[in-house]
């Protein structure tokens, strides 16, 4: 019960950063140049400010985390290129998205599991 008493307050915390920020109140009508890193003045706004910023600057810090990519719709791409070869040109839309289903779901669960 505690636990779902703090996500709860972190969420409402959270949007009222949210809200703040949206609003242009301070601390995040600090200015940033464009030649600022994004990432640097988000770390700036938190440092002064933990207690009105710091939800914010963890959410920012964890999206900056993620690395982005192309390599799943690419593997689907190469795919579907395998489907669409000289034997297979007469192929409806339909067929070969539900080939395309099939092998995909086929390959992943071939996969071994981490």
């Amino acid at each position: 019960m505690q636990k779902r008493q703090q996500d709860a307050a972190f969420c409402e915390l959270l949007t009222n950063q949210l809200m703040a920020y949206k609003s242009g109140v301070k601390p995040f009508s600090l200015f940033c140049n464009l030649s600022t890193e994004p990432l640097t003045w988000w770390r700036s706004v938190a440092a002064g400010n933990a207690a009105s910023a710091g939800a914010v600057v963890l959410l920012v810090e964890l999206l900056y985390g993620f690395t982005p990519h192309a390599a799943e719709p690419e593997r689907l791409f190469s795919l579907l290129a395998f489907f669409d070869s000289p034997k297979r040109s007469r192929l409806s839309a339909q067929r070969l998205e539900m080939m395309a289903a099939i092998a995909y779901h086929h390959r992943e669960l071939a996969r071994p599991v981490k």
